[in-house]
């Protein structure tokens, strides 16, 4: 249903554009993975050869776990990842707001819809009707 909200909005700019980044986000966060497919180093070997470290991760855009006495302790990732999700986490809470406006959007046509129709000539002469009813009338409808 989100989703269906979301292409139904891809025509609003604002929202088009703000999609896009959230792809784009996604695109540049490629080399996240799980932690078991991550290329781990011992952190007393990663810290004597920091620098190297930094550099490789850096040349091939990837990210690398620690470990510490043999447990995974930490992931290591540079500076383009970690900016590249602070701009997913922006454009997560700007996504948000938009379905939120969205949501209620479309709640407020459906009680539009709604009150239009309780505010219709038909409606109206319906109840007119229902007060106008005589009580044999009314008794008769209950007991049919």
């Amino acid at each position: 249903m989100v989703t269906q909200r979301i292409e139904n909005a891809r025509s609003t700019p604002a929202v088009s554009t703000l999609v896009s980044k959230a792809l784009n986000d996604l695109a540049s966060l490629k080399c996240l993975a799980p932690l078991t497919s991550i290329f781990c180093k011992g952190s007393g070997e990663f810290g004597r050869h920091i620098e190297s470290s930094l550099n490789q991760m850096t040349k091939e855009q990837s990210i690398l776990k620690l470990k510490l006495r043999k447990s995974d302790a930490a992931v290591v990732i540079g500076v383009d990842q970690y900016q590249a999700i602070l701009d997913m986490k922006q454009h997560y809470a700007e996504l948000v707001e938009k379905v939120r406006e969205l949501e209620l959007t479309q709640a407020m046509s459906e009680y539009d819809h709604l009150f239009q129709h309780i505010a219709s000539p038909a409606s109206r002469q319906a109840t007119d009707a229902l007060f106008e009813v005589s009580e044999e009338e009314l008794n008769n409808a209950y007991k049919g």
